[in-house]
């Protein structure tokens, strides 16, 4: 059964016990990648053949803050997230009453009633601001929406820089920029980037190139594609996997199986904010 959680630090004290014990004897950088095996959900797994040959489940450097906006700003939540050279700012602002004018038929409104209103706005870098839609939703559903009915909760991303994997870094920073808000939520959003590329024989797996750059990403146009995926972990949800690329469709057995190493690769985020989360908390954020 799932766990719902009413602040940040409820959070921590519920799903992560060790966690305290572990920022106590941290040397205060903010770059915990290096540590994201030793806090990847507990999971225990072994590398397999179909995955790039450099690092299992291998990320660029990542660094992930939690309210990095907390002095002197006017924002409930913030959060920033570094991919490589990606990096994006998300501000929260509310739960709020629900205005009237906000609401557009309704339909929304009874829906809003019952539930709140999360409205997501997408900026910079020339990415699609269509994908703020995919974030509402991947939200939606890791958010206890319920909790905030007749509210309304602003998201505000922006893409800073966008060296691939900007997508992914949205989902990430939205969950922890939510979280420092103390927004109940059902678990973190954890998210990642992958490049799919076909082998030349059908019966072969897929290889995967996890969180790859632009450069790596157009050398292989036109004979590869691209998968973002978000998970809530606690549950075990897929809440968001977006396909695109010149190799669409692929062989629904070769994609069955990547998805599954795909989801395992998310897992590996969880440290990197189970610590984002832990430093804004023990320097006194919320």
């Amino acid at each position: 059964m799932s766990r719902v959680f009413a602040t940040q630090s409820r959070f921590l004290r519920h799903i992560l016990p060790d966690g305290q014990h572990q920022q106590q004897q941290d040397d205060g950088d903010d770059d915990v990648g290096q540590r994201m095996e030793e806090g990847m959900c507990g999971t225990d797994w072994t590398p397999l053949a179909n995955i790039d040959q450099q690092q299992p489940f291998a990320w660029r450097k990542i660094v992930v803050r939690s309210n990095p906006l907390s002095d002197g700003d006017c924002s409930s939540g913030s959060a920033s997230v570094d991919m490589g050279n990606t990096r994006v700012m998300c501000t929260v602002n509310g739960p709020r009453e629900l205005q009237q004018q906000s609401v557009s038929s309704s339909a929304d409104a009874a829906a809003s009633m019952e539930e709140g209103v999360l409205c997501v706005t997408l900026r910079g870098c020339d990415i699609d601001a269509s994908l703020r839609y995919s974030v509402e939703r991947a939200l939606q559903a890791a958010v206890c929406l319920r909790k905030l009915a007749r509210t309304e909760t602003a998201i505000e991303l922006n893409v800073l820089s966008d060296d691939g994997g900007a997508f992914a870094a949205c989902l990430v920073a939205a969950g922890v920029a939510i979280a420092s808000a103390n927004i109940e939520m059902l678990d973190v959003l954890l998210a990642c980037n992958v490049l799919l590329i076909p082998s030349n024989s059908l019966t072969a797996p897929l290889r995967i190139v996890f969180d790859p750059d632009k450069a790596t990403i157009a050398a292989h146009a036109g004979k590869a594609s691209t998968l973002t995926m978000g998970v809530i972990p606690t549950i075990g949800q897929v809440v968001c996997a977006e396909l695109c690329g010149d190799a669409c469709p692929l062989p629904a057995h070769q994609l069955r199986g990547a998805l599954s190493d795909v989801y395992e690769h998310c897992l590996t985020l969880y440290g990197t904010v189970r610590a984002a989360l832990l430093k804004g908390v023990t320097e006194g954020a919320l």
